[in-house]
């Protein structure tokens, strides 16, 4: 009754540890200075059950996730004048577990048709503390708090999918998502550490086409999509608070839609171009804050409303000894803004920009019998364009973060 089975385990383990220091004054004297200092640990384990009978293919499966972490956040503020340097900690301890299944079945009598539905359960138990000593200001507002809470969820996703023919296919999908709660390992009191924010849920329809044209040389790709986003988590920035503090909270509710488009096309033997475009709307119906639903006073972050790309694949000559091929690829990413408060943004709007990278590769050269080498010349940001990638708003002024300069390298790879 099961058909064919296959029973797959796939387990993981990640160890990081990390520090960095940021001079976020900018200037030559000790004004304000933060680091970390991380140690971070996450395992990772799945069973999946994989089967297929004559008209139906599924999975189902369990999951589990533990990650553990330890940060050691030292804060100078005005430490040219004396002021002692902040030893904040932070950590926490996180349990995730979930049972999934998914079947797509294609009646007898009607192959093009596919219908396809998933369930997922998903239980999360988190634990975090938080140590603020405030040695600058003599231990004035210092606390030193842990709390735990755990948040469950079940999503479903729903598709019917309708193959016209063998190149052209058309699908409705509607699904359900979450992201659980937490707490603010950067609150900047014990008050609002112990405030969990509340976990996001969505509720996401797409409509889109997928289809391979003129005997596989064009491969066009659309979709429509509409998310109903309630308890939208978003970063916000507490300027003012004696550190570089961010937390996270809720919105409300919010209606995020759009569309994209995906076209490859092979366009001769030697040369393949790709084009993407995504075009995103972007609107707040319910922003509480204060106990005042203030949705016609907030901006939308990290929402552009455009964005694009155009990359070319050039296949230049085949010798005897190698072949030489041409990468080049363009991006465009419309203006935005990091964060909800204008007041903020009025500071920190990202213009847009647009990015060329290019590589010449020359590869399939034989070193030996058993050999070969492949050499490649490569350069990012052909242009040198100057762009901001997000910003910290303190008020009196803002840090920026730049993307990458131009730069370009050789890579040099033996295959053996």
């Amino acid at each position: 009754a099961m058909g064919d089975v296959t029973l797959k385990s796939i387990t993981s383990y990640r160890d990081m540890e990390w520090s960095d220091l940021l001079d976020i004054d900018g200037t030559n004297m000790d004004l304000f200075h933060s680091g970390r200092d991380v140690d971070y640990e996450q395992t990772s384990q799945e069973f999946q059950l994989l089967g297929s009978t004559d008209n139906v293919e599924y999975v189902v499966g369990l999951y589990y996730f533990n990650e553990e972490a330890d940060v050691v956040n030292p804060i100078t503020f005005f430490g040219l004048f004396g002021s002692p340097t902040d030893l904040n900690q932070y950590g926490l301890d996180n349990d995730s577990y979930a049972v999934f299944g998914q079947a797509e079945w294609r009646p007898e009598s009607l192959q093009q048709l596919s219908l396809t539905a998933g369930v997922r359960y998903t239980d999360e138990e988190k634990e975090q503390y938080v140590i603020h000593p405030n040695t600058s200001t003599g231990g004035v507002g210092a606390f030193n708090e842990q709390d735990d809470d755990s948040w469950d969820n079940t999503s479903g996703s729903f598709t019917a999918a309708w193959d016209f023919n063998d190149d052209v296919n058309v699908y409705g999908r509607i699904a359900t998502g979450w992201k659980s709660g937490g707490f603010n390992g950067e609150a900047p009191s014990a008050a609002e550490f112990h405030k969990a924010y509340d976990e996001e849920e969505v509720t996401s329809y797409e409509l889109g086409l997928k289809s391979r044209l003129l005997e596989n040389r064009l491969q066009v790709n659309a979709a429509v999509f509409y998310n109903e986003i309630d308890d939208m988590q978003f970063s916000v920035f507490l300027e003012g608070s004696g550190g570089a503090a961010s937390t996270v909270s809720n919105a409300g509710e919010a209606t995020v839609w759009g569309v994209e488009l995906e076209v490859m096309a092979q366009v001769t033997d030697s040369l393949r171009v790709g084009l993407n475009y995504g075009y995103l709307d972007t609107e707040y119906d319910e922003f509480i804050e204060l106990g005042q639903d203030v949705s016609d006073d907030k901006d939308f972050p990290y929402a552009p409303e455009n964005t694009a790309s155009l990359n070319v694949d050039w296949a230049i000559a085949s010798f005897d000894w190698g072949q030489l091929d041409l990468h080049a690829d363009w991006s465009y990413n419309d203006d935005y803004v990091p964060y909800t408060n204008p007041s903020q943004n009025a500071t920190s709007q990202m213009d847009s920009y647009d990015l060329l990278n290019a590589s010449l590769i020359l590869s399939e050269v034989e070193v030996g019998s058993d050999m070969s080498v492949r050499v490649a010349a490569w350069g990012k940001n052909l242009t040198d364009e100057e762009y901001r990638v997000n910003t910290i708003p303190f008020g009196f002024w803002t840090t920026s973060y730049f993307g990458e300069p131009r730069t370009y390298g050789v890579d040099v790879r033996l295959n053996f």
